[in-house]
């Protein structure tokens, strides 16, 4: 009898590895971009918005890639989800630090790998499971010496585990209408809906659009083309190619970026106990990403990037 040989085993996908992670690099700097504002966090998420809609739609005429009113529909509920997640997120770097905001986030991995492998046949080993475990404890380390900060107040950290149980609904839906939406046209739709939807929030709350001074506006733009669009354009891309579970994993390392960068441009302190944490997580990290076996891109539809 011939021996079966074993299926040899899918290769990363390089191309939207490293999407993801440019992403998360971005969304790590903007945490400290958003801590070091003058505005509130409601404020700062609309300006925001707006500025990135507005990025988007001119690359969408200049490229053909424009939402259709089916996809404006089927983005209505995302859109919602999108502009309580970064309004939450927002007010919870206003209220609490860097690194105890960043921490709660890093709870995502656990709430995905919940439910990733019933809606997308994604099958997560106990190697995932048991790495994933490490890298959450290297974040708690990471936290753990700034928990007596100041400018650390409970409710910053309530607000960031709201946001985080809404971007894990959003981003499973991000990853099923993908299938069938072009990058540019689905987030296009996305930060409309999510502008439309939280300017009556920002304008109830005593916030307007002449708030932000002139070094405010500078951050809010950075911010809003860096990464408010570039880096949800990478990590949406990415959908296409990397397991929703993996890059929920690759985004752990978030936590340890931000707090290095808080630590640098903010004086938030990083003692040795942090250091060590950082090291558990990005040995995590990498160990699962050199692990993981990938399925079959989905194929994306005609005319997307």
């Amino acid at each position: 009898m011939r021996e079966e040989q074993e299926p040899a085993p899918a290769r990363i996908h390089v191309g939207g590895v490293a999407a993801v992670s440019s992403g998360v690099l971005l969304w790590a700097a903007s945490t400290v971009i958003v801590k070091s504002s003058d505005v509130s966090g409601t404020t700062f998420a609309v300006c925001r918005l707006w500025i990135g809609v507005a990025a988007l739609w001119l690359v969408g005429l200049a490229t053909g890639h424009r939402p259709t009113r089916a996809v404006w529909r089927a983005t209505l509920l995302p859109g919602v989800l999108f502009a309580a997640n970064i309004a939450l997120f927002f007010e919870a770097l206003q209220r609490s630090t860097v690194a105890n905001v960043t921490l709660i986030t890093s709870i995502q991995p656990a709430l995905v790998f919940v439910v990733a492998g019933r809606l997308f046949g994604e099958r997560v080993t106990s190697w995932d499971v048991g790495w994933t475990a490490a890298s959450l404890g290297g974040i708690g380390l990471v936290v753990a010496g700034s928990a007596s900060e100041p400018g650390w107040h409970p409710s910053g950290d309530v607000f960031a585990l709201l946001a985080i149980l809404i971007w894990t609904v959003f981003f499973l839906a991000s990853k099923r209408i993908r299938t069938t939406t072009g990058t540019i046209e689905y987030f296009t739709a996305v930060l409309g809906v999510a502008a439309v939807a939280l300017t009556p929030v920002m304008l109830v709350a005593g916030g307007t659009f002449i708030d932000p001074s002139a070094r405010d506006w500078l951050l809010i733009v950075i911010v809003a083309i860096g990464p408010g669009t570039a880096g949800h354009l990478l990590v949406t891309w990415a959908h296409k190619h990397v397991d929703v579970s993996l890059s929920s994993v690759i985004g752990v390392a978030q936590p340890v970026l931000a707090a290095a960068g808080a630590a640098l441009f903010l004086d938030e302190k990083l003692v040795l106990l942090q250091v060590v944490g950082g090291v558990i997580t990005i040995v995590a990290v990498v160990s699962i990403v050199r692990r993981r076996r990938l399925p079959a891109p989905v194929i994306a539809p005609e005319g997307a990037p």
